[in-house]
């Protein structure tokens, strides 16, 4: 196993660097601590070809050349403080009001305009643990969220082909908090859309939500409709890929001590498929709805509309306004704890 630190550029003031993780199987992790991001994930396959399975910038200075902007695509990110969606940016806290930007029409999305996935988060590498540890400090009034909030997120990737995500973060005043990962999976490389992968979901409900994507708090079962991928299903003969793609929060069950199964993406020609797992009680299954060509990524592709599917555990969107929610609300004797893995499997190990 081998970690290296490969690019180093000064950015405000602030060290952004790229670090590699290389396992036994020679598969290769690209991570930045700008974002605390995940910017490659590289399988060698036959031929001696390497195939990037995530989708995102072309390189680190293009990555920095959009921080100015309000993200669109959150290709690789941390998200967070609040993952998904805050109805009108509002939520109560023991008789307080507080208002979050709102950076989605009316509503707040994965922390604001300038959430996690903008910071540059000091980071430290563990030779002995085979880990990347990233820190940050997201200081009270941020985005509008109260208290300062001191996030650590702990990157690992083994020879099993398992690269594991665990989130840790304390707060001074009470808050909400819901992190997740952005990556957008791609098993053709980014050079087509994914109709011809095919989708496995461990959940038999999804959450309901009105016209902009907000919950109205009633759970769904999915048995004989389109959102049911308890069987993998592939893209392309599904009705609502046709019409719009997902994007849809699949009820998982209770928050567990331990990752459980709550996904797989694959494609029926290709050597190589992820499995997904966590502790959250819910993913997000997005399907680059929003991709429309404008974004220019890797090998100078330009991204499309279902050119990847994330898979975001998380908890329940909207759930401060939310009682029969499970709850997001951290205070400060809590530590909010998260665990994802994604494990890459190829059909040639």
């Amino acid at each position: 196993m081998q970690i290296k630190k490969e690019q180093e550029i000064i950015f405000r003031n602030q060290k952004v660097v790229t670090l590699r993780l290389i396992n036994d199987l020679k598969q290769e992790l690209l991570l930045s601590n700008y974002g605390a991001s995940i910017l490659s994930v590289i399988i060698p396959i036959e031929n001696n070809r390497n195939l990037d399975i995530a989708l995102g910038y072309r390189n680190i200075e293009e990555l920095l050349r959009f921080h100015n902007y309000p993200e669109k695509f959150y290709f690789g990110s941390t998200v967070g403080r609040y993952a998904n969606r805050i109805a009108q940016g509002k939520f109560n806290i023991n008789g307080s009001t507080y208002q979050l930007s709102r950076n989605e029409s009316i509503n707040h999305l994965h922390g604001g305009f300038f959430g996690l996935n903008k910071a540059v988060w000091d980071y430290r590498i563990d030779y002995n643990k085979n880990q990347v540890q990233f820190f940050y400090t997201s200081k009270d009034g941020d985005e509008g969220y109260p208290g300062n909030l001191e996030i650590k997120l702990i990157v690992s990737f083994n020879n099993l082909g398992e690269i594991k995500l665990e989130y840790e973060a304390n707060t001074d005043k009470t808050t909400p908090v819901n992190l997740t990962n952005h990556t957008y999976f791609n098993l053709n490389g980014g050079c087509c859309n994914v109709l011809n992968h095919s989708v496995r979901v461990n959940s038999d409900f999804i959450m309901e939500t009105d016209q902009s994507n907000i919950p109205t708090g009633k759970l769904l079962p999915v048995k004989t409709t389109d959102f049911d991928l308890n069987v993998a299903r592939k893209l392309e003969d599904i009705v609502l890929m046709k019409q719009k793609g997902f994007d849809n929060s699949y009820v998982l069950g209770a928050k567990n001590t331990f990752p459980c199964f709550a996904g797989e993406i694959s494609e029926k020609s290709n050597p190589v498929s992820v499995k997904f797992y966590t502790t959250e009680p819910s993913i997000q299954l997005y399907t680059a709805n929003a991709l429309d060509g404008s974004f220019i990524g890797k090998e100078n592709r330009a991204y499309q509309k279902y050119y990847g599917i994330c898979i975001e555990a998380q908890s329940f969107p909207d759930a401060p306004n939310h009682n029969n929610f499970p709850n997001t609300i951290l205070t400060p004797t809590e530590i909010y704890k998260q665990v994802t893995i994604y494990k890459i499997c190829t059909n040639y190990e």
